[in-house]
């Protein structure tokens, strides 16, 4: 019995601590048909978003216009950029967000946690998240290209993923780490922190 209450506290903990981070700010992407990639950061505790794209990394605070939240629907922002006049409307509901743009167009954002890892030599690898229910992807500073991990084994209660690079036997566990990161055994046994980028 007290294994099974020391188990449910450290869920309960592990539950608050991604409460907490995921209650400041909530990192979104959008895929363009030429491979481009676009975000949007919704900061919860002072209501704002915020613009970048893998081209211009650099954050750009949208300015809202208006705001309205349907009853039990989601929530609708209207934004424009700084010295602009063209009005972007954006409803949001919690794990996805879609974008309309002033031409009419859509885009569908998804909400996406991003993680990064400092090796030696100066790799710096980034595991991204998606879900629920999980995808995982993986990238470095030296090759961008994102690369869908395949999960061959997991757990939505323990959250303890086993991934794999496609067309790669070699398997790696993923699983929570105090800090709110992600803790990688690889394959050879070593392990490694990924680190939520904020």
């Amino acid at each position: 019995m007290k294994i099974i209450i020391k188990r449910l506290f450290i869920i309960g903990l592990v539950g608050i601590a991604s409460l907490q981070a995921h209650s400041q700010t909530q990192r979104m992407v959008t895929q363009n048909a030429n491979g481009t990639e676009e975000y949007l950061y919704f900061h919860y505790k002072a209501d704002y978003f915020e613009y970048a794209s893998g081209t211009r990394p650099k954050r750009i605070k949208l300015i809202t216009i208006k705001r309205s939240i349907a009853q039990e629907g989601p929530m609708v922002h209207y934004v424009k950029f700084p010295g602009k006049k063209d009005v972007y409307k954006l409803v949001h509901d919690g794990m996805r967000l879609t974008c309309t743009n002033p031409n009419g167009s859509k885009q569908v954002f998804v909400s996406e946690n991003k993680y990064i890892s400092k090796g030696k030599n100066g790799l710096i690898e980034y595991l991204y998240t998606q879900g629920p229910p999980p995808s995982y992807f993986y990238n470095n500073n030296r090759n961008p290209k994102r690369i869908e991990l395949l999960i061959v084994d997991g757990d939505m209660i323990t959250g303890i993923f086993k991934v794999k690079f496609p067309g790669s036997p070699k398997v790696y566990k993923l699983e929570g780490a105090p800090n709110g990161g992600i803790l990688c055994t690889n394959p050879d046994g070593s392990k490694q922190i990924f680190i939520e980028e904020k």
